[in-house]
């Protein structure tokens, strides 16, 4: 009997329902943006934009932004492949570049243009899919903490809000690890622990995680570059350790629900980091703002390269895949055929 289970087709239909709470972005990145900018001098803003070395400028939001589509390609090119489907490269390059140019517009956009693919084109299962971004999450977790303690151990004189933000983070990688990989969940919260959403953590190998960890360690690299050579372009020369710190709540805020096309918090984040390398504040708003501007730009053009070979890919009507080695075939949809013995456990 095939190994490949052969798949009936299946429609993805999005959610009836949107999700109101994402859009209360819109007002708070608003409002945000007002208070940034309602005291600004718009001809000394314009002044500091004037002074920028754009090439450089240009040259910190390229690295940034190919190395967030790169780097968040290939990780989850790399997860996919191990729990969920064997899917090539390429088509992943293509589903993420579409999925960020959707998030430019709107965040649930990029979850919703993932899943839509992965439900019509590959017969996934939603909530299963959706355990991915747990996964790539749990991996943030590992990284970003190092990169906070180096920041807050050099900045001691940080306020004592950042070290309660490290607390939660530590927290949550703690209780991560405990409950799934150490599978502590599946004694103490079964029903939780056995839910689909979990799925992706559930059954991750404990030795895939230092690959998962490396992957996406390679992302806070290109970050601190561009934002290093960004900052170079604008004039700013704070130490490193407050580049990391910037970086991190930067790039965290604009994929939060308080940002909108990368605009609001992170322009925040900036004003408030930056003073400690005694800025004008006008030289930080302009940094801030033209840095954001190239990272939309940035995701527009690389989800325009690849739109038109995506939905090409999207209206084929074939439905074969080749499961993951370690994929559980009740993350599959519409089985004809029972999965190989290589996939049972």
């Amino acid at each position: 009997m095939s190994s490949e289970p052969k798949l009936v087709n299946n429609q993805f239909k999005p959610p009836a329902k949107i999700n109101w709470l994402q859009l209360i972005a819109f007002p708070i990145a608003g409002l945000i943006l007002y208070w940034l900018l309602k005291d600004q001098d718009w001809t000394l803003l314009y002044q500091a934009l004037k002074k920028t070395k754009l090439s450089l400028f240009l040259l910190g939001g390229a690295v940034y932004t190919l190395g967030f589509f790169f780097t968040d390609s290939w990780f989850n090119h790399f997860l996919w492949n191990r729990i969920i489907l064997k899917i090539s490269f390429k088509e992943v390059l293509k589903i993420r570049a579409v999925s960020i140019f959707l998030m430019t517009l709107f965040p649930p956009l990029a979850v919703i243009t993932t899943l839509g693919y992965m439900v019509k084109k590959k017969q996934i299962k939603i909530l299963p899919m959706l355990s991915a971004n747990a996964v790539l999450i749990y991996s943030d977790l590992w990284v970003i903490i190092p990169q906070l303690a180096f920041a807050l151990i050099v900045l001691p004189s940080l306020s004592q809000w950042f070290w309660v933000i490290f607390f939660l983070f530590c927290l949550g990688l703690v209780l991560g690890s405990w409950f799934f990989l150490f599978k502590r969940g599946n004694k103490y919260f079964p029903r939780l622990y056995q839910h689909p959403i979990v799925y992706g953590l559930r059954i991750l190998p404990k030795p895939m995680l230092p690959s998962l960890i490396a992957l996406r360690a390679l992302w806070p690299v290109f970050q601190v570059l561009g934002h290093w050579l960004a900052l170079k372009a604008v004039g700013i020369n704070p130490p490193l350790p407050l580049v990391i710190l910037t970086v991190v709540f930067m790039t965290m805020t604009t994929f939060m629900p308080v940002a909108v096309a990368g605009f609001g918090a992170p322009n925040a984040v900036a004003l408030l980091f930056l003073p400690y390398a005694q800025n004008d504040e006008t030289i930080i708003n302009a940094y801030s703002l033209l840095f954001q501007a190239c990272f939309l730009v940035g995701r527009l053009g690389i989800g325009l390269v690849f739109l038109p070979s995506f939905l090409k890919g999207l209206l084929r009507t074939d439905h074969q895949i080749e499961p993951a080695l370690s994929a559980d075939s009740q993350i599959y949809q519409n089985f004809n055929s029972e999965p190989s013995d290589s996939r049972k456990e």
